[in-house]
């Protein structure tokens, strides 16, 4: 098994388009969304399409795109979710216990 460093650079389709998109994908992946549903979706962005055509040569984001991503930078994304809610959930005992209120920022 080779063990990758999760702050390391991925250079795949998903991976090259903007943060905000993939995000928005992360946040649907998260939801339960499968890829029959995500697929017709993601492709349909102008931003996709953009990054796709300037570096792909127009060739739509597959299946198999969507499962690497799955396995990868989706993972790598839920991790860092769950550390800043880690953080969150520290940060306000330590303010609850001050008599203070946190606002969490995900």
């Amino acid at each position: 098994m080779q063990v990758r460093n999760m702050f390391s650079s991925r250079t795949g389709k998903i991976a090259c388009l903007p943060e905000e998109v993939r995000d928005d994908l992360n946040y649907r992946m998260a939801d339960g969304i499968k890829g029959p549903e995500l697929l017709p979706w993601l492709n349909s962005q102008p931003e996709v399409r953009d990054v796709l055509a300037r570096h792909f040569g127009g060739r739509d984001i597959n299946h198999q795109n969507l499962s690497a991503w799955r396995r990868g930078g989706f993972r790598d994304w839920l991790f860092r979710r769950e550390i800043r809610l880690a953080s969150f959930e520290a940060h306000a005992a330590r303010s609850a216990a001050a008599g203070q209120q946190y606002q969490l920022q995900l």
